[in-house]
């Protein structure tokens, strides 16, 4: 039902407020950066709201708020006159008129300045603002004529602001830098301990066995995976296999390493220190692959690569309490957190603003800690955070 509810809501504020309806829905809110004040140990930034009345009636001077989600508070007593901002719920924030806002007419426009802490980057931007009338309480209807224009201020005296990317200091970044040629890279990322280029390449025409133990097998299914593009499922006698083994990898102690070894006539043989290692040297396998072309064959060139990990815990955090991914995202993440032979995934499922953990005996867990929404006090979702808006659907909501 609230979800038939949601394409209404206009509607339903125009019905329940004709006189200020139709100018809610055509307002404009831009936010700028006017500037720092930096002292000591302390700073602050000077910024500003424009709201500007795009519709055919005026807004009147109470009756309505505009919520948003921000990092840093408006200082206390630094909003423009007629108006006031104060905290609702962690990042959450309320604007609202006051004493000495006489309303705004059609195409006119009013700038609200404030202080607030200093801002470091774009995250510490207003997001997700929504209106929100005192007739309609429950109904938060987003402002989509919203821009919070870049950072193109200094924060003090002249020179260039490091907040700021602007094309033309991100092309001066850019002229520093060369074209490598092919025959500089590493043929392994990220680069191994030790790589010696054979003589000639190993061509392959058919899908090579895989030749393994049983211990690995989920290996010997990732390198028949990694392979079947370049062959689809043509198998031919006399091709030379892709060896998987278990073994010491010389000069080296961590459970990781590995020996990767492509010859031309006796094919590719894989030795790690343990399982884990042998997915890593499958790794760099892979990173040796060129792009596939079906059923066009492939020729690898003759190499051995001897490496380890420098660190024993190489982590990746990825946060769905704050800000969901789907599952679809996740284990395309988990795939290239492997390439990049990264061994601890930290999966961020509970916060303050998300539980994303289902628990069939507890359903209001992610019944409501799973989404957020308008209203801010309803027992039914968490408030906005981080911009999600209004709307109970939205996906990072």
């Amino acid at each position: 039902m609230r979800n038939r509810l949601l394409p209404a809501l206009p509607v339903l504020l125009l019905t329940l407020a004709p006189s200020i309806g139709a100018a809610q829905t055509a307002l404009q809110l831009r936010w700028e950066l006017v500037g720092d004040s930096i002292a000591h140990d302390w700073g602050a930034s000077r910024a500003a709201f424009t709201l500007t009345n795009r519709g055919t009636k005026p807004l009147p001077p109470t009756g309505w708020a505009i919520y948003f989600n921000a990092l840093h508070s408006a200082d206390t007593g630094s909003v423009g006159s007629g108006f006031i901002i104060e905290d609702v719920i962690a990042d959450l924030h309320r604007l609202a008129p006051a004493a000495g806002f006489a309303g705004l007419a059609p195409g006119a426009s009013i700038r609200i300045p404030y202080v607030t802490g200093l801002l470091l980057n774009r995250s510490f931007v207003p997001q997700g603002p929504y209106i929100v009338l005192d007739e309609a309480k429950d109904v938060g209807v987003p402002l989509n004529d919203y821009v919070a224009l870049p950072f193109e201020r200094p924060p003090q005296g002249t020179g260039h602001d490091p907040r700021v990317v602007t094309p033309e200091h991100q092309f001066t970044l850019d002229s520093a830098t060369r074209a490598i040629p092919a025959s500089e890279l590493p043929p392994v990322f990220p680069t191994p301990v030790e790589v010696t280029a054979g003589a000639g390449a190993l061509r392959l025409a058919a899908l090579p066995p895989v030749e393994a133990a049983e211990a690995l097998k989920n290996e010997a299914a990732f390198a028949a995976e990694y392979l079947r593009p370049y062959f689809g499922t043509t198998r031919k006698a006399g091709v030379p296999p892709l060896r998987l083994e278990v073994g010491p990898v010389e000069g080296q102690t961590s459970p990781e390493a590995y020996t990767l070894v492509v010859d031309s006539v006796q094919g590719v043989r894989i030795v790690g220190a343990s399982p884990a290692g042998v997915f890593y040297g499958l790794q760099s396998l892979r990173s040796l692959l060129p792009a596939p072309t079906p059923r066009a064959g492939l020729v690898l060139p003759a190499i051995r690569v001897v490496d380890a990990p420098r660190f024993g815990y190489r982590g990746f955090l990825l946060d769905v309490a704050r800000n969901f991914h789907p599952k679809p995202a996740v284990l395309r993440t988990l795939d290239l957190i492997a390439r990049y032979k990264l061994n601890v995934f930290h999966l961020h499922l509970t916060d303050d603003e998300g539980w994303r953990i289902e628990i069939p005996s507890l359903p209001e867990l992610t019944a409501v800690g799973a989404r957020r929404g308008h209203p801010i006090d309803s027992d039914r979702h968490l408030p906005p955070a981080f911009g999600s808006g209004p709307a109970v659907d939205r996906p990072w909501g």
